[in-house]
């Protein structure tokens, strides 16, 4: 088996790499051959598949601080062109995260700008902007109508609506089509043995923002791209609590400004790579996104015993955490609640991601792999 991924950026850190590398992990190493991933940027080789050492290899996409984005994306499928068309040896299998490679033999679909696109441009925002994302919006639907229609092209799908949708839309083959959820590592992503009072001190010294955080309150988290995941709706819902208190994880989105409500206590954190702390210190998960094709937040959450309110119409990962404990599931935005919790032990964490664990193992990143191998191989 030999493999080559096209992607933008590939590292553990990122919900899309994350899921493929996972899934690929889980292939037995000796039935692997080599591995290429055509990136802009990319985590070291032997760090993402430490048990493929010496058969992966970065093929580096020169110019990754291209801008605007617009740019950057259409000289990575002009590089791809090139690079398949001559430099590509025989063999490989053609991997593309998404639409990032123009042609391809497995398309592992992680977003849908089509199914997307209704919600798209209801947020405000200037002439300039509203114009500059119009073109990029529309270079993104015309690739996916090119790239999704191509004949012969197989796609893995994160969740059943997804690939519902794909054959609706783009009239691909049932054959064609198959859903792969992903999983989770219930190792990194588990209940900590650790003090809620020592777990805070550790995080606030090296996130000095929360310092505004009180842990002898609860703490609600929320992770993600602001817009798209549903922050808007999370403040809106907070301010009408008694003093409520909230970590936020992530980024808004290009030429987007943010401000907090004086009612609520907001700790703001761009990035981190220690979330498995964050789901441990935190009680309850806030998610009320609009489109999650799968929502790995969401499992990795749930695996560290946390409470979850998120909504389900159009969210992957809901169709598998549907019915387990703690777990509060809203149609969409306008119905979408958040629960008061109280803060949790480490006892009552280890009981809720116990009474989830069964769940974990029928959806795991085992499955996922073995699922990946059959449908590979079957072409």
């Amino acid at each position: 088996m030999k493999l080559a991924i096209f992607v933008h950026d590939f590292f553990l850190e990122i919900g899309h790499s994350h899921a493929m590398i996972e899934t690929i992990k889980k292939i037995p190493s000796s039935e692997i051959d080599a591995v290429k991933i055509i990136a802009y940027t990319c985590d070291h080789p032997d760090k993402l598949f430490p048990e493929l050492k010496g058969k992966v290899k970065w093929i580096r996409v020169p110019f990754p601080n291209l801008y605007p984005f617009l740019l950057k994306v259409v000289f990575y499928h002009a590089f791809c062109l090139i690079y398949q068309n001559i430099f590509l040896q025989k063999g490989f299998k053609r991997i593309s995260i998404g639409i990032a490679a123009p042609s391809a033999d497995i398309i592992n679909i992680q977003f849908v700008h089509h199914q997307w696109a209704p919600f798209f441009f209801q947020k405000k925002m200037s002439a300039w902007v509203h114009f500059y994302k119009k073109v990029l919006f529309g270079y993104f639907l015309y690739m996916e109508k090119k790239v999704f229609t191509r004949p012969g092209v197989k796609f893995s799908c994160l969740a059943k609506f997804v690939s519902e949708y794909m054959q609706e839309t783009f009239s691909i083959p049932k054959s064609n089509l198959k859903t792969i959820y992903s999983g989770v590592n219930t190792e990194r992503f588990s209940v900590l043995d650790i003090d809620r009072i020592t777990l805070f001190e550790q995080l606030k010294d090296r996130y000095p923002q929360m310092q505004k955080i009180d842990p002898s309150r609860p703490i609600h988290l929320f992770v993600g791209a602001y817009e798209r995941k549903g922050l808007g709706v999370v403040l809106d819902r907070l301010a009408k609590e008694k003093s409520p208190q909230i970590i936020i994880i992530g980024k808004p989105e290009s030429f987007s400004k943010w401000t907090w409500p004086e009612e609520i206590t907001v700790a703001e954190i761009n990035f981190t790579k220690e979330l498995p702390k964050f789901y441990n210190l935190c009680d309850h998960f806030v998610f009320p996104t609009q489109y999650e094709p799968f929502g790995l937040v969401l499992i990795e959450a749930a695996s560290s015993g946390m409470h979850i309110s998120t909504t389900e119409k159009d969210v992957g990962a809901s169709e598998i955490l549907k019915g387990l404990p703690g777990i509060y599931l809203y149609t969409d935005q306008k119905s979408y609640q958040i629960k008061q919790v109280p803060i949790l032990t480490i006892d009552q964490r280890k009981e809720y991601a116990n009474s989830r664990k069964a769940c974990f193992e029928q959806f795991s990143w085992k499955k996922a792999g073995e699922s990946f191998k059959e449908f590979f191989d079957s072409f």
